[in-house]
């Protein structure tokens, strides 16, 4: 995983915890948030975060962007950690 990356995921799992009561007194639980990478070659280096939202242990929403396209970083941290904060508001 790639430093921005780290730092996304680790943003994205204090802002979710920092939720975690007022997701739960809703029946919400996680999953990730994850990084899943497309593309491997330096060059071309592709990758994503998502995060999964379960009601009642179903699927509720998703929320995924891209980290990196084709090796260039698309997102700061700072907008990650906006887009959790949005997202975990639910």
């Amino acid at each position: 995983m790639r430093d921005l990356e780290t730092r996304i995921v680790q943003a994205g799992t204090g802002l979710l915890n920092s939720h975690a009561r007022s997701l739960a007194a809703c029946g919400m639980t996680w999953r990730g948030p994850d990084i899943e990478v497309w593309q491997s070659e330096s060059e071309r280096y592709t990758s994503e975060v998502r995060v999964t939202i379960l009601k009642g242990g179903e699927l509720h929403d998703v929320l995924e962007f891209h980290i990196y396209r084709d090796g260039q970083p698309l997102v700061t941290t700072e907008a990650a950690q906006f887009s959790f904060c949005n997202f975990s508001g639910h």
